[in-house]
C-alpha cells in the first residue's frame, strides 16, 4: 500500500470503527464468560441514550440443597440471553406479598457503553425494605438520572426474610445469606463489569435503609474486602439496634421448624427438613415477634430474621461478621474506603405514618400513649424492662414538654423523636466511632428538602392540613428514577437542581472518592468537608429549602446547601443520656 493510499484509507477505517461502535451501542449486545446477552436502549433524564441489561444471573438459583447456603456463582447460559426484562424478585417476607420463585439472584447493568479501552466508575445499588421486602426492578430503582453521568450502574437482588436470614447459630445455617448474595454480586462485578465498560478498580456501593445498613455491613465485613472502593449509606447503619443480633437465633429457627412440622432437636435435621418445604408453607408459617395491634398498624416489620454474628469454622471458613458492629469499628479492622452516611430530616414520619397522618391515627396514639414508647420506638430492644416507662417519660418530656396529647401543633416533635431513635442517633454514633478509629474519609449529610414526589402526601387532622416533612426514603426521588417519564417535572422546577446536586455528589464519590473534589465545581459552590473536619463538632452537609424571602417555584422553595456543625447536638446528647444498651 502506497503512502497516499494509506493516508486515504485511515479516515475510512476510522469511520468504520466509529460505525461499528455505534452499532454495538444501538444493539446493546455484550459477551461475558457466561455467554452473550442482548439488552435494550433507554434514555436518561437529559436525553442521553444508554444500554440496559436486565435479568442477568449472578448466582445459581438458591433452591433445594442450595437453600440456606452461601450463594454459588452462576454458570453459563445457552444461546443469547434476553436481557430486556427484570429478573424475578426474591420471595417477600410479608405473607400478603409472598412470591414463590426462589430463582431470583439477578442483577441489572446500565451503561453508556463507552468506546473500547475506556472504563468508567461503577455504582452498585442495594435496595432497602427491612431485609424483608424489595427488589432491583427498573421501575422502582431506575437509572435515568445517574446515567446522565459517565458511570456504570448495577442494581442487585438478594434473598430476604427467612430465606435470606434464617440462622441456627452453627454450621447447619450460619445465616446472613442475603448479605452473602450481595457479596457474590460484587464478585460478579469484579469479574465481568469491564465487558460493560466498567472499571472494576472503581466500584462504589450505595444503598438505602436496609440497603444502607448492608453497605455499612460490607464496610465492616472481611468477606467484602477488595470488592468495592467507596460506600454510601442512605438512612441506614450497622448500629441500628433493631437489625443485628448475636443471640437467640436458634430458638427462632426452632419455632419456624415446629410451625411446618420439622424436627427441632438437631439443627442439621431441622435445616434439611426446611429445605423440603415449599416457599408458601414457610412464608405463611413464620414465627412473629410482632404481636400487638399497635405494631401491625404501625407496619413495624416482622424483623424476626436479621443479620447475625457468625462463628468461623472449617465448614464456615468465610463468615460475613463474627462480632458486634460497634466492636469492629472500635478495633479499626474494617474496609477503610471513602464513606458517606446521612439522614432525612423527618425519617420518623414513615415509621409513625398511621399515627401522625390522620385524626383517627393521632387519637389512637393518644389512647395508647403509654404503650407507644415500647412499640413505636422499640425501647424494649434496648432498655431494661424495669426502666422502659421511665425512659418513655423522659422522651416525652424532652420532645413534648408539658404536652401529654399529640396534636397537629406538636406532631412534628414526636416525629423528631422517632427520627432520632430510628436513624439520627445511630448514624451519628456510627460516624463518631469511625472518626475515633482514625477513619478520616467519612462524610455526613442531612436532607431537609421536600420534593414534589415525596413518598407520602400531606396529612390531615380535621380541617388542618400539614406535610410530614422529608420522609425515610425521600432522597431516592433525586437519585434513582421511579415511574420515570420525560415530563416528570415542569421546566425550572427546583427539584431538578436537587436531582443534579445528588447525582453530582454521588457520582463524584464514585469517580474521585470525594463528593466535592477540587477538580469540579461543587453544587451551589459549597464544598463538602469531612464529618471530622471540625475537631470540636460533627460536620453536616445540609440540603434544605432556601428560607424566605426566596419565593416558591411551582409551590416549592428552591434548594439551599450549607455546612452546619453539630446540627442535632441537643437531640443526640439526649439519646446519649438514656439507659440504652447501645450506649454502653
Amino acid at each position: 500500500m502506497t503512502q497516499s493510499t494509506a493516508t486515504a484509507f485511515w479516515p475510512f477505517a476510522l469511520l468504520l470503527l466509529v460505525c461499528a461502535a455505534s452499532q454495538a451501542r444501538a444493539d446493546c449486545l455484550v459477551t461475558i464468560a457466561q455467554g452473550a446477552a442482548r439488552g435494550s436502549v433507554m434514555t436518561s433524564l437529559h436525553g442521553r441514550d444508554f444500554c440496559s441489561y436486565r435479568g442477568i444471573p449472578f448466582a445459581e438459583p438458591p433452591v433445594g440443597e442450595l437453600r440456606f447456603r452461601a450463594p454459588v456463582p452462576a454458570g453459563a447460559w445457552e444461546g443469547e440471553l434476553n436481557a430486556t426484562v427484570d429478573g424475578s424478585q426474591c420471595p417477600q417476607g410479608y405473607v400478603s406479598f409472598y412470591t414463590d420463585n426462589e430463582d431470583c439472584l439477578y442483577l441489572n447493568v446500565y451503561t453508556p457503553q463507552p468506546t473500547a479501552g475506556e472504563l468508567l466508575p461503577v455504582m452498585v445499588f442495594i435496595f432497602g425494605g427491612s431485609f424483608t421486602s424489595g427488589d432491583n426492578k427498573a421501575g422502582n430503582y431506575g437509572p435515568h438520572y445517574l446515567l446522565d453521568k459517565d458511570i456504570v450502574l448495577v442494581t442487585i437482588n438478594y434473598r430476604l426474610s427467612v430465606l435470606g436470614f434464617l440462622s441456627t447459630g452453627d454450621d447447619a445455617a450460619p445465616g446472613n445469606f442475603g448479605l452473602k448474595d450481595q457479596a457474590e454480586a460484587l464478585r460478579w462485578v469484579q469479574k465481568n463489569i469491564a465487558a460493560f465498560g466498567g472499571d472494576a478498580s472503581k466500584v462504589t456501593i450505595f444503598g438505602e435503609s436496609a440497603g444502607g445498613m448492608s453497605v455499612h455491613f460490607h464496610v465492616l465485613s472481611p468477606l467484602s474486602k477488595g470488592l468495592f472502593h467507596a460506600a454510601i449509606a442512605e438512612s441506614g447503619s450497622a448500629l441500628m439496634p433493631l437489625f443485628f443480633r448475636t443471640e437467640g437465633e436458634l430458638s427462632k429457627a426452632q419455632r419456624m421448624a415446629q410451625a411446618v412440622g420439622c424436627p427441632t432437636d438437631n439443627s442439621e435435621e431441622l435445616v434439611a427438613c426446611l429445605r423440603t418445604r415449599d416457599v408458601k408453607t414457610i412464608l405463611t408459617n413464620q414465627p412473629s415477634d410482632v404481636i400487638t395491634a399497635i405494631s401491625l398498624c404501625l407496619m413495624q416489620y416482622d424483623i424476626v430474621w436479621r443479620p447475625v454474628s457468625e462463628v468461623k469454622t472449617a465448614a464456615n471458613p468465610e463468615p460475613f461478621l463474627t462480632t458486634q458492629p460497634k466492636d469492629i469499628i472500635r478495633s479499626g479492622d474494617f474496609n477503610r474506603v471513602p464513606f458517606v452516611l446521612g439522614t432525612n430530616s423527618e425519617e420518623g414520619s414513615l415509621f409513625l405514618f398511621p399515627f401522625v397522618a390522620t385524626d383517627k391515627g393521632i387519637d389512637y396514639f393518644n389512647s395508647f400513649f403509654e404503650d407507644m414508647g415500647r412499640i413505636t420506638l422499640f425501647l424494649n430492644e434496648s432498655v431494661p424492662e424495669d426502666r422502659i416507662s421511665e425512659t418513655w417519660r423522659k422522651v416525652t418530656d424532652f420532645y413534648l414538654g408539658n404536652d401529654s396529647v399529640i396534636s397537629p401543633a406538636n406532631v412534628h416533635n414526636i416525629i423528631n423523636a422517632a427520627t432520632d431513635r430510628f436513624m439520627q442517633h445511630n448514624i451519628q454514633k456510627s460516624v463518631e466511632l469511625h472518626l475515633q478509629s482514625g477513619h478520616d474519609s467519612v462524610y455526613l449529610y442531612n436532607l431537609g428538602y421536600r420534593g414534589k414526589f415525596s413518598l407520602l402526601p400531606k396529612a390531615r387532622y380535621g380541617n388542618t392540613r400539614y406535610d410530614l416533612g422529608v420522609l425515610h426514603a425521600d432522597e431516592l426521588e433525586f437519585i434513582l428514577s421511579s415511574g420515570f417519564t420525560t415530563d416528570r417535572w415542569e421546566p425550572e422546577h427546583p427539584d431538578l437542581e436537587t436531582v443534579d446536586a445528588f447525582v453530582t455528589l454521588w457520582t463524584n464519590i464514585a469517580t474521585h472518592g470525594n463528593p466535592t473534589p477540587d477538580t469540579e465545581t461543587p453544587p451551589q459552590g459549597v464544598v463538602w468537608p469531612t464529618a471530622g473536619a471540625n475537631k470540636d463538632a460533627v460536620t453536616y452537609y445540609v440540603l434544605d429549602h432556601a428560607p424566605p424571602p426566596a419565593e416558591p417555584i411551582y409551590g416549592v422553595r428552591p434548594l439551599r446547601i450549607s455546612v452546619v456543625p453539630d446540627k442535632f447536638k441537643d437531640r443526640i446528647d439526649f439519646w446519649d443520656s438514656l439507659p440504652l444498651k447501645e450506649n454502653q
